[in-house]
């Protein structure tokens, strides 16, 4: 951990003006991620059920809970939280003392999402000085630092938002572990139990990844007689006390949830083992690709390795953009195993295979998972930092080819820029929407700004009511549970109608929540903002 410390305690001119670089970008990074927390704060099923839970336990309601959050198609049937498989709790604990320090409300239970996400920008940096010099680690973190994704993922609570800062804990202690010049190894060796007990609580995908990461590093050690017993004993008391809580709720259910993540690994995939390389293969491309420059969607769209998608008349931007991330995430990997072969400093070397064991891991951990359901972004996360560390590489080269002026015009007019102006072009659309309010029915998702307005005015015209049938319409089917909780505030139960056109009790209020003005225009209807909220029970 020297190497932060002497960073922060730098004294030069040089290294002053690098510690003003790195604090402006961190505080870039920190406007973006807070700017309108509260009013922007996407809230959609998971969150309000995570923060009925929160609010049950803080309220003294509920008792504190062994396992966490369900993962989707894990058990006997996708998105079926009875038979799937549960993670740790570590995330409910999180936002439970959030709730209890700031209060019980959606908004501060994000808390440990941004504070986490912003935490990352840091750790970025000095996991990249790691093998790169202070001025490309500076310039890659700034990237990460402005990218649309990883902004809008720190503005919502998710259990797979953690993940970043906690994947690079883990490497970045891991690394020290392995590293014989570190005179005092149990700082990282508390880290690294701290990184691994909660990050395999985050996800079922870096549960399996920290596992035999680890394992894999405890061989290495064995085999070359570096293990020191007493660092990993208590790694491994520390894990398990991080994980006490799973491990009580294991033994008072005859381990039904590991059998459950059993059953679920067991199951056979009806693809082909080509099929699921090619996908999991191209999937991780276009995630890298869209985590460092915003261009595409959030999900696996295209097929890199199909010669039709590179043909100039079906659609020339996303030719381009296919063929530019292929041919990157290429380069990458040979820049890579070139370097690591080159490579003479033992420090380096062991960063780098390192990186290269945890990522062949994620791959085939990734592997059977590589179905069409799983094309989200977000279940790539575990390996977000590699696209960042393949610009790196190429900064390195360039900059070992070219004079100084040269090299910094042409590093920022050809690569940064054109990365800088993707990230920027995303982040003003997506704020500019969410200032005027114009986000459309597509969109499917709502914030809590946009939610309050209507909960309030739904809760002011049920006065003595304790019951209100809502639905949202086709295009807002994700406006319910966020609804439920938020008129639970009100002291109202929230009831969900299945038919607008049959309300099972008239005599209790229904309303209708939609986006499109003066629709089911034969019912009353308010508008507020991008909503027109109708009162479609006719006997009030």
């Amino acid at each position: 951990m020297h190497n932060i410390w002497s960073f922060l305690t730098s004294r030069t001119k040089k290294q002053k003006r690098v510690i003003g670089i790195f604090l402006l970008i961190f505080f870039l990074g920190i406007f973006l991620r807070t700017y309108h927390f509260h009013d922007w704060l996407m809230i959609r099923e998971d969150q309000s059920r995570d923060a009925s839970l929160v609010s049950r336990i803080v309220q003294g309601g509920e008792k504190w809970p062994l396992i966490g959050p369900f993962m989707s198609y894990s058990g006997e049937g996708a998105h079926s939280e009875e038979n799937a498989f549960h993670i740790g709790p570590i995330y409910y604990y999180f936002q439970i003392l959030s709730a209890k320090v700031f209060g019980d409300y959606p908004d501060k239970l994000a808390y440990p999402d941004v504070f986490f996400g912003i935490l990352t920008i840091p750790l970025l940096f000095f996991f990249l000085r790691n093998y790169f010099t202070r001025s490309i680690s500076l310039g890659v973190t700034s990237l990460f630092a402005f990218s649309a994704y990883f902004v809008q993922y720190a503005r919502f609570a998710w259990n797979t938002n953690l993940i970043p800062f906690f994947v690079l804990l883990f490497l970045f202690s891991l690394h020290r572990l392995l590293g014989k010049s570190e005179k005092d190894r149990w700082v990282p060796a508390l880290v690294f139990g701290f990184s691994f007990g909660v990050g395999i609580q985050l996800h079922v995908i870096t549960m399996a990844i920290f596992f035999i990461t680890s394992f894999c590093v405890v061989l290495f050690l064995l085999k070359n007689q570096s293990l020191r017993w007493k660092e990993w004993t208590l790694i491994f008391l520390l894990v398990c006390f991080l994980n006490t809580a799973q491990i009580v709720s294991e033994l008072q259910t005859n381990f039904s949830n590991t059998k459950t993540l059993l059953i679920s690994t067991s199951k056979n995939n009806p693809r082909s083992l080509g099929t699921l390389v090619r996908n999991d293969l191209n999937c991780h491309m276009e995630a890298y690709a869209y985590f460092l420059s915003s261009y595409g969607g959030n999900r696996c769209a295209y097929n890199l390795f199909d010669i039709s998608t590179y043909r100039i008349n079906k659609n020339p931007l996303e030719s381009v953009v296919s063929l530019v991330t292929l041919i990157f995430s290429l380069f990458g990997s040979l820049f890579l195993f070139r370097y690591v072969r080159n490579e003479k400093e033992r420090e380096k070397k062991y960063f780098l295979y390192l990186v290269i064991v945890y990522t062949s891991i994620a791959f085939f951990v990734m592997l059977p998972l590589s179905r069409s359901h799983l094309s989200d972004f977000r279940y790539f996360t575990s390996t977000f930092f590699v696209p960042f560390l393949f610009l790196g590489f190429l900064l390195q080269c360039i900059t070992r080819r070219f004079p100084g002026m040269i090299r910094g015009i042409f590093i920022f007019g050809i690569f940064l820029f054109p990365l800088y102006f993707s990230h920027y072009q995303v982040l003003y659309g997506q704020f500019s929407s969410l200032q005027l309010k114009k986000q459309t029915c597509a969109s499917h998702f709502t914030t809590l700004g946009e939610l309050e307005p209507v909960a309030s005015y739904i809760a002011g015209n049920t006065t003595g009511f304790k019951e209100v049938y809502v639905r949202g319409d086709k295009d807002l089917h994700v406006i319910f549970f966020p609804m439920q909780y938020l008129l639970g505030k009100y002291g109202i139960q929230a009831i969900e109608m299945k038919s607008t056109l049959e309300v099972p009790d008239k005599s209790v209020p229904a309303y209708l929540i939609s986006c499109r003005v003066g629709w089911r225009s034969q019912y009353p209807y308010q508008s507020i903002d991008r909503f027109s909220i109708f009162q479609i029970n006719s006997e009030r």
